[in-house]
């Protein structure tokens, strides 16, 4: 074979194998999309982009890699997913929308949820914490010395851990276990709550970014979300209700907002709508006082 047609021949190769290559990576780095929702008529917004599912479930073909998708539906709450589509695999998500709440007035006056648990307390006397068991006796869980400052406690909705806190320093108290452990942090908390099943145990610090307590490693861990505790309540053991008021704009946001995934969703805007106050009651239904109304008003799904 002479140089000129065997320099041809590589040539075509070559052409044939970044052929291959381009359409490998390319038109075939593809994978397919199923979203099922058990609803007609919504919208997928992928990485920017709306397509419109007339029917359910919607399917879609996108490129390997991940993607950002939300679902979008009239009367309903948009839903926010992450996903990973890989080569020539089906990935199938199932969406669960939720209708958007509205703010009704309410004809009752909210109690907010109590707590038939009697707080502990730290005897002066003898530096020893105390906890009144029935009968009037009193159980001693501990001994505290050199507290310097008011020792607030929050106890479990089950009774069994305690957390003490005087400025930057917090206490670990297993009641049963009557067994403390002592640690410093690098902030002073503010609004400290349990969930209601005593599963989370959250706190702010002074500029209400969100911190998360776990009980049982003493850590006290950023989640990295800027949210005021001191305006939201607990609807159920993994999610809380929250208000933003904008004064400027006189804007009221309600948001929901879910403590596994640390995910804030917008549920619902309200013009000349001032809240004072948010309380959850005993079936976890959340109420808001508005001062210009003087009036309360309940979240109804």
């Amino acid at each position: 074979m002479s140089t000129r047609l065997k320099n041809i021949f590589i040539f075509l190769i070559t052409i044939l194998l970044a052929g291959g290559v381009y359409i490998w990576f390319y038109p075939m780095n593809k994978g397919s999309l199923s979203v099922t929702a058990n609803q007609s008529q919504y919208s997928l917004l992928i990485d920017g982009e709306s397509i419109l599912c007339d029917l359910d479930p919607c399917k879609t073909v996108l490129k390997s890699g991940f993607h950002n998708i939300t679902a979008q539906k009239s009367g309903y709450l948009p839903e926010t997913i992450n996903i990973q589509i890989k080569r020539g695999d089906i990935k199938n998500v199932s969406i669960d929308f939720k209708k958007t709440p509205v703010l009704n007035p309410s004809s009752v006056i909210p109690e907010e949820k109590q707590t038939l648990k009697e707080l502990p307390f730290l005897d002066s006397k003898d530096d020893k914490l105390k906890i009144r068991k029935e009968g009037g006796e009193l159980k001693i869980i501990t001994t505290l010395k050199n507290i310097r400052g008011q020792l607030n406690l929050y106890l479990s909705s089950g009774g069994e851990y305690l957390l003490g806190n005087v400025g930057y320093e917090f206490y670990f108290i297993d009641i049963k276990k009557t067994s403390r452990k002592k640690q410093v942090s690098d902030f002073v908390p503010k609004n400290i709550t349990w969930s209601p099943g005593s599963k989370y145990l959250l706190m702010n610090n002074l500029t209400n970014e969100l911190y998360m307590v776990n009980f049982a490693t003493q850590l006290i861990e950023p989640i990295e979300v800027a949210l005021d505790l001191n305006n939201a309540v607990w609807s159920d053991e993994n999610n809380l209700i929250y208000f933003d008021y904008d004064e400027e704009g006189n804007q009221t946001t309600i948001n929901h907002f879910d403590v596994l995934s640390a995910k804030k969703t917008q549920i619902l805007t309200k013009n000349d709508f001032p809240i004072e106050k948010i309380v959850a009651d005993e079936d976890n239904i959340v109420y808001f006082y508005n001062p210009d109304l003087a009036s309360w008003h309940q979240l109804d799904f």
